[in-house]
This record gives C-alpha cells, structure tokens and sequence, in this order.
C-alpha cells in the first residue's frame, strides 16, 4: 500500500478549521481542503497546545493535528495512560478514521518516541504508513532502555511510586527532561504532575521490539544547543528504517519547538514534501473535469 494513503473507508470528518475533538487539537489556519495531515505527538508534561501556531507556520496543503492525550490540557481530569502500549493502542484507533489522505508523523522529544510505537502500530495492524515521519531530538528506540537506567537518581533504584512531586520534579531538572522555566511554575506543576509520573512510568517499562523495520522515511531534527543525546544516538533511527533517513540541526536546544522560529518551520516544511501533492482543491476540480485527468 502506498505510503499515507488510507485503506479503510473514513470516519467522520474533523471539526471546522480552529476546532477540537476529544484526542485532537486542529488549529487555526489548517483547511479543510488540505491535502496532507501533520499528527503531532507532544513532549512530557505538555499537550496539543504545543502545536497550536502550526497551522500558520506551515503551508495550506497541510491540515496539522496535535494529539490530545488523557490527562493533558482540555483532558486534564481524566486518568493519563502509564503503558506505552496501552497509549500507543488509544490514540491509533483513533488516527485510522482520518487516514483519507496522506500523513505525516512527528513526536518531539518523548514524544517521538510515541511517534515511533504508534507508526509501527499503524504499519503492522492496518498496512499505513505515512510519507515520513519526523523525530525531534530523542534517541533511537532501542537505545531507550540503556538511556533511562543510567539516567540520574534512576540508576540509584529511583521508585516513581514512593517519590515526593519535589524528588520528581528535581529527577527531571537533574536529567534536563522539562523546560526550566515550567520547574519554577508551582501550579503549573501541580497541574501536570499526574501526567509526568505516568510518562516516567511509560520510560521506566519501556522495551524496544525490533521484529519489523519501518517502511516510511525518518527524519531526525535536533537543536544546535542541544546535549541531551549524543551523535550516535541519533544516528541510531537510521536502524529503525528500511526506508531513507536524514538528520538536520534547527535552531535551539532540545525543547527548540517552544517559540521555534521561522529556520524551524523551514526544516520541518521542507521534509513534507508538499511539492509532490496537489491541493485537494485541484483534485476536487480535476474529479469534475475527467477528461482532463491524465494517466
């Protein structure tokens, strides 16, 4: 099956331009007439709205649609998933309905890493792929395991269950796994501490399943400012691809898609590959013209 293109009949539609469903946030300046749709899996501790001046950074061919886990934002009273697979289930049964065109993935930091699990989900479960999916500044998958037990107070038998929000919140400082500025927000962090913990859950008990490679092309974006990760580790989703990979630096650190500037856009636009799909304006009006269409 060609990469992005749906095998199952739609669902119903997503709301107007600006609107918002349960699972997603569609912001403003995407139409409905779009060609591609952009799925945007949020890092830790923060939701959708990460996403939410996307739609006009990028270009109209693109509908972008930020996923909206439990637990986050809009869904803040509702319990957050602590199982990558459990996650990875929800929000892919959710995607399948609007698979109607081609589609692209990107996860940022964590986020990628959910990113991955639910394109391999899509792969094995419906035979979608999309036409690329994009990682911004985290480590291969089966590097993961390796990362998380040396992380600090982690490989000192640290136990999300027994810590204070203050041990997870100085866990997370020590191992740069949050925004500085969000660390010194009390109620910011009060509000999101169900959250994190589930995701710290998510790393703890994560093991990588290397039983099939994906099909669609990677592209891993990293800060210029940004240590986190090493080269090698990077470097290592040229693993997880039978496809093409390709690895660019943006502006910024590891968290450069707060207030990502215009070089950022640029990047992530220019992996889209927009130039090789027509408005869906253009297919609307060749469907009514079919002596135009050409084989």
């Amino acid at each position: 099956m060609a990469a992005g293109r749906a095998r199952l009949p739609p669902g119903p539609p997503p709301p107007p331009d600006g609107g918002e469903t349960e699972w997603f946030l569609i912001p403003k300046g995407t139409g409905e007439l779009a060609t591609l749709r952009l799925f945007g899996f949020p890092f830790v501790g923060t939701g959708a709205s990460i996403f939410k001046s996307w739609g006009m950074q990028l270009p109209g061919g693109v509908e972008v649609m930020g996923v909206q886990y439990p637990g986050r934002e809009a869904r803040l009273n509702e319990t957050p998933f602590d199982r990558m697979e459990d996650l990875v289930a929800a929000v892919a049964q959710q995607m399948v309905p609007l698979l109607d065109r081609s589609f692209v993935i990107y996860g940022h930091s964590m986020g990628g890493l959910v990113a991955y699990e639910v394109t391999r989900y899509l792969q094995e479960n419906y035979d979608e792929i999309p036409v690329r999916l994009i990682i911004g500044g985290w480590a291969a998958p089966y590097m993961v395991p390796d990362y998380v037990r040396n992380l600090a107070y982690v490989r000192d038998g640290f136990d999300i269950d027994a810590a204070t929000d203050a041990q997870v919140i100085e866990m997370m400082h020590a191992n740069r796994l949050f925004q500085e500025e969000a660390l010194r927000d009390p109620t910011f962090i009060n509000a999101v501490m169900r959250s994190v913990r589930a995701d710290l859950k998510i790393l703890g008990r994560y093991q990588f399943d290397d039983r099939e490679r994906l099909r669609c092309p990677i592209t891993l974006l990293r800060g210029s400012e940004d240590t986190l990760f090493d080269n090698r580790q990077l470097q290592g989703w040229r693993q997880i691809t039978a496809a093409p990979f390709a690895m660019r630096t943006v502006p910024g650190g590891h968290l450069f898609l707060k207030g990502a500037g215009r070089e950022v856009f640029a990047a992530i636009e220019a992996e889209l590959g927009m130039g090789s799909f027509p408005r869906f304006s253009q297919v609307v009006e060749a469907v009514g013209k079919p002596t135009e269409i050409q084989s």
